[in-house]
């Protein structure tokens, strides 16, 4: 059973009661987790009786600060946008286990991409609420008020988009290939007020404790190699030790699974490969953001990974009428 925080639905009773809808819910049923497929039935339920367009930016903006616990205090005492966002996006299937935040470099910006498993009729606001959320967050623990470049929607144009625009200050596009937040360096470095490093590692403590099935941890461990992959570090040693364990611990529990985290890395470049090469980027950069010393090194590892060269994947990738430079 996928489960998510309780968070969401309980600012959207709250939502729903401010506007005089009953949706006829046993509020003591919601301690702790919940079955993600009842979370998206009440959520389907309040926008029919509702009629909103925008229950899911409207229903983050309900949520109090402090509502994820540790998740909120690790953000707020991260140093930089940059790094709460990292954080934030290691840790977001407590919040959420039936999604996960990716970080992908782009051209000059990075993206914030929500992946999940939700169905189109349900993603506008899961999407909206998610994306809200995490801006609004960052914002509030931010020196000063930011924006991001652009915000994607992957489900059709909603009545109310100027609304969204207003709230992200940024211009918003829908039926795009994913849900993403797109934002500049100059954004990502930004301090934070209350940043505490002392405090941060505490609270990375705490958050990597409850994970020791082997099953948790490999789903951990990709996380946490994605996010620092993202950084330029894909060392073990610093995977081990956000989730708490001595790199032995962590190689033999990975053997177990059936991998290793050599595997495991090359599964991720491999996929940061394919995102980039398909958004049009040339494979000297890629091979650079992936951590290359030299690009014949990416190309060697890209061809043993998809039995392809960098340039022919561009080239099937990119839309018809169009060739990508060498």
């Amino acid at each position: 059973m996928v489960t998510v925080s309780n968070v969401s639905t309980h600012a959207l009773l709250s939502l729903c009661s401010a506007r005089d809808v009953d949706l006829e819910v046993d509020r003591s049923t919601l301690d702790g987790s919940l079955d993600a497929t009842v979370m998206i039935d009440l959520w389907g339920r309040a926008a029919d009786a509702t009629g909103d367009d925008l229950l899911g930016l409207h229903v983050a903006t309900r949520v109090r600060a402090g509502a994820y616990g540790a998740l909120d205090r690790l953000l707020c005492a991260s140093a930089t946008v940059r790094s709460g966002l990292t954080a934030t996006a290691r840790h977001f299937r407590r919040a959420n286990g039936d999604a996960e935040l990716r970080l992908q470099p782009l051209r000059n910006a990075v993206a914030a991409q929500l992946v999940t498993t939700v169905t189109m009729e349900h993603r506008p606001r899961s999407s909206q609420y998610t994306l809200a959320l995490v801006v609004g967050r960052l914002r509030a623990a931010s020196t000063r008020m930011w924006n991001p470049t652009e915000v994607h929607f992957s489900g059709p144009p909603c009545h109310a988009a100027v609304e969204l625009e207003r709230f992200f200050g940024a211009p918003v596009r829908f039926r795009q290939a994913i849900d993403q937040i797109v934002l500049t360096p100059e954004v990502l470095d930004l301090p934070h007020r209350d940043q505490d490093p002392e405090l941060c590692e505490m609270l990375e403590t705490e958050l990597t404790q409850s994970v020791s099935d082997g099953a948790g941890v490999l789903a951990r461990c990709r996380e946490s190699a994605r996010a620092w992959l993202w950084q330029g570090e894909h060392g073990i040693a610093i995977v081990a030790r956000d989730l708490d364990m001595s790199v032995r611990t962590l190689q033999r529990t990975l053997a177990v699974r059936g991998t290793s985290y050599r595997e495991l890395i090359d599964e991720l470049r491999c996929e940061q490969a394919a995102t980039l090469l398909g958004a049009d980027h040339v494979a000297a950069d890629v091979a650079h953001a992936l951590g290359y010393s030299e690009p014949s090194a990416f190309y060697r590892a890209f061809r043993r990974w998809t039995g392809t060269t960098p340039h022919d994947w561009r080239n099937r990738s990119l839309p018809k009428g169009r060739h990508a430079a060498t």
